[in-house]
C-alpha cells in the first residue's frame, strides 16, 4: 500500500498505511524545486473506481472496492512562467497604433515555444478586439490595435490599464507550462492635435 507519493518534490503523506475514505493527506509539501514547478492538482490512477480530490488529495472510492486497497495517486505540476508586457509608443497619440508585445518566460531556463499556449490582451479587463487567444511566436506574442478600434484606447479614459494573460499548457508527455499573467502596463494616450486650415 502506498502511503506516500512524491513527484517532483511535491509530496503527499497519509497518516495511514492504506487509503482511507474522505482523508486527506496529513501534509502536502512542495520540496526542491519549488522555484521551479507548481503544483496544480491530483489525478487518482488505481484501482479503477478510487477518486482523489483534485484540489486536496482527499481519497474517495466507490462501494465495490475493497476495506483496504492499494492505491495510487499523482501530483501534477507545471513549469511556472512570468509574462511581461511592453508597449511600442507610451504615451501614444489617439489614432495612432499601438503594438503590445507579451514575452513570456519560463523557469529553470525553459521558455514556452512556439504553439505552447497564448496570450490574451485586455484593456481595463476587457479583451482588445483582435487580441484574443494570440499563439506565441517564440516566446512571445504581439497585439496591434488598428485606427479601427483606436476608440479603445481613447485620450478621454487615459491612462488605459492593458495586461496580458497566458493560458498555460496542458499535456500527457513532458511538463506542461502555468499560467501568468503580466503586471498592468499604464498606457498614455494624448489628444490627437487639432488642425485649423
Amino acid at each position: 500500500t502506498n502511503d506516500t507519493y512524491t513527484n517532483s518534490g511535491v509530496t503527499a503523506n497519509h497518516n495511514n498505511s492504506e487509503a482511507v475514505l474522505g482523508e486527506a493527506p496529513s501534509s502536502v509539501t512542495v520540496g526542491t524545486p519549488a522555484t521551479t514547478y507548481k503544483f496544480t492538482h491530483w489525478t487518482a490512477d488505481s484501482p479503477t473506481g478510487l477518486g482523489v480530490d483534485s484540489t486536496t488529495g482527499c481519497i474517495s472510492r466507490n462501494t465495490t472496492q475493497t476495506n483496504n486497497p492499494a492505491w495510487n495517486i499523482t501530483a501534477n505540476y507545471a513549469r511556472l512562467t512570468t509574462t511581461a508586457l511592453t508597449s511600442s509608443s507610451n504615451p501614444s497619440t489617439y489614432g495612432d497604433n499601438v503594438t503590445f508585445t507579451a514575452t513570456v518566460t519560463g523557469s529553470g531556463g525553459t521558455n514556452p515555444a512556439t504553439g505552447q499556449g497564448t496570450v490574451t490582451f485586455k484593456n481595463g479587463g476587457n479583451v482588445i478586439s483582435g487580441c484574443t487567444a494570440v499563439g506565441l511566436s517564440g516566446n512571445t506574442a504581439t497585439c496591434t490595435t488598428s485606427v479601427a478600434n483606436a476608440n479603445l484606447l481613447s485620450a478621454a479614459a487615459s491612462p488605459h490599464s492593458i495586461t496580458a494573460e497566458y493560458s498555460g499548457t496542458t499535456t500527457t508527455t513532458g511538463i506542461p507550462f502555468a499560467k501568468s499573467t503580466s503586471d498592468p502596463l499604464s498606457q498614455v494616450v494624448d489628444p490627437k492635435a487639432l488642425t485649423v486650415t
